[in-house]
């Protein structure tokens, strides 16, 4: 797979490209915002079956090359300009102020997780990555809720993780994955080693 970064300007766009294992195979070069300029980026980009373009949302001025793009069949990824600057910072080659360029740009497409909205690749990942975040720092507890506390457990089920739960007459059981923020909160009903 290679990535190709594309820093965005008005009139003319610069194109970087690199492989996999961070080998650049095309050093920043630019290219025009029109028709000759584009078939001179293509031409860089070679076939669209194993290339990520990598560009930056900036407003309206990579919107046609972004549809030339498409038309052609590359995967393209669009990336918010804070979380390219905030990998601008943690990547050791560059300044601290130095802005993000067509090789940071290829940079960052080879450290992403690459998610296709037209094919689902990627999918399974993201969602075991949100799962994962989501559930950072969350404790697991077996809690004993007396029916009067309808409230937190309507909080819990709606910021924990239950992965057990038995109604009883006077509580509900359960087992969950509470989130630090409300893990205080249930203290009271925390019970040792009683099956939910």
């Amino acid at each position: 797979m290679r990535f190709a970064g594309v820093d965005i300007a008005s009139l003319t766009h610069v194109i970087a490209i690199m492989t996999e294992i961070g080998k650049v195979l095309v050093k920043p070069t630019s290219f025009g915002e029109d028709a000759a300029g584009y078939e001179k980026a293509f031409a860089l980009l070679g076939p669209s079956t194993d290339v990520l373009v990598v560009m930056e949302a900036t407003g309206h001025y990579g919107r046609n090359f972004m549809a030339a793009l498409w038309v052609r069949g590359y995967q393209l990824a669009l990336i918010n300009p804070i979380r390219t600057r905030l990998f601008a910072h943690e990547d050791l080659r560059r300044a601290k102020n130095d802005p993000i360029d067509a090789l940071g740009l290829a940079r960052f497409g080879i450290h992403a997780l690459h998610v296709s909205a037209r094919t689902g690749e990627g999918i399974a990942q993201l969602a075991e990555l949100v799962a994962t975040s989501a559930r950072a720092g969350h404790v697991e507890l077996r809690l004993r809720l007396p029916h009067r506390e309808a409230a937190l457990l309507a909080a819990l089920e709606a910021s924990a993780q239950v992965l057990e739960r038995a109604v009883g007459d006077e509580a509900t059981l359960l087992r969950a994955l509470v989130p630090p923020a409300l893990a205080g909160r249930v203290r009271d009903f925390v019970v040792a080693d009683e099956p939910a």
